[in-house]
């Protein structure tokens, strides 16, 4: 869907051609939505006869409208598209939608110039890998147990510095799903430092040829003894007393978990925590689970 959200076509002045003040509407259908909201400038003019018409006698201009529109018949457009806007820059302005509409206005005319962003952006989701090199991927990986409805779990530690189609997928497919509920990174995929470390508790279906959900788990210790207290993905987000170290070399790290939309009220969950008690039945001196829980500030 295009909305125009001027409503009207835009008034010649000396300074040029001069926009109408935006109507806020198309941001309240893009919030109560979540729908994304990308910027389109479509570079174009009337004739100066319409603009003058219009400037002295706005009815008549009106009925040149389709006039115009047929002027126009066969000749090239250039329109720029710009990346889709973060719903989440708009907080600041609160209640105050047609502020924000006249933020959105100076945004689309400075992109169009191939100035600077006045909001924040979401850059356009990387499209899925080859499905050969995924499929390959996780034929390599250790089964941790099978189903009967055919789907699979996995473990997958990467721990190399190349290129893995398995930690490019989680990526992703975090982040689509992050940005269904408002907590993406706008970026093409959701990865970070601590992936080619950890290990990947994933559950796979053969059928769909798709990763249907993952969580990443790390026996603490072991990163310790390996990494020290920097390589767990917790430290970077809390800093640990030295008194923890002794109750940290007892837990499993779990997080960063995620379920495709489409299987999200499927038993994935069920089957993705099978193959975390799984996983944990391989450490009996560890005791505690440990996990970080990110909730978007658009819940309550």
């Amino acid at each position: 869907m295009i909305i125009c959200p001027a409503g009207k076509l835009a008034n010649w002045s000396l300074s040029g051609l001069q926009e109408h003040k935006w109507n806020p509407g198309f941001l309240q259908l893009a919030m109560r939505n979540n729908a994304a909201l990308v910027p389109i400038h479509i570079t174009g003019a009337n004739s100066k006869i319409y603009y003058l018409t219009a400037t002295f006698w706005r009815q008549l201009s009106n009925m040149m409208v389709i006039r115009e529109a047929l002027r126009h018949h066969g000749k090239t457009m250039k329109i720029n598209i710009g990346q889709q806007i973060a719903l989440s820059s708009f907080k600041e302005y609160n209640k105050d939608l047609s502020a924000a509409a006249n933020v959105c206005l100076t945004h689309l005319q400075s992109i169009a110039k191939n100035g600077p962003a006045m909001l924040d952006t979401i850059a356009p989701q990387e499209l899925e890998p080859g499905k050969k090199e995924l499929i390959s991927a996780i034929e390599e990986c250790e089964i941790l147990r099978q189903f009967e409805d055919g789907r699979k779990l996995v473990i997958y530690r990467c721990n190399t510095n190349r290129t893995s189609p398995i930690i490019d997928e989680l990526g992703r497919l975090r982040e689509r799903c992050y940005r269904d509920i408002g907590a993406g990174t706008g970026n093409d995929r959701d990865n970070d430092v601590f992936d080619e470390s950890y290990y990947h508790i994933i559950l796979w279906d053969p059928s769909d040829v798709e990763i249907l959900g993952a969580y990443r788990v790390m026996p603490v210790g072991e990163q310790l003894a390996q990494h020290g207290v920097t390589g767990l993905y917790s430290n970077s987000l809390f800093k640990y007393h030295d008194n923890a170290y002794s109750c940290l070399e007892k837990c499993v790290e779990i997080g960063r978990g995620f379920i495709q939309k489409p299987y999200q009220k499927s038993k994935v969950l069920d089957y993705l925590w099978q193959g975390i008690f799984d996983f944990i039945k391989r450490y009996p001196d560890y005791k505690y689970l440990l996990g970080v829980l990110t909730i978007p500030g658009t819940f309550s």
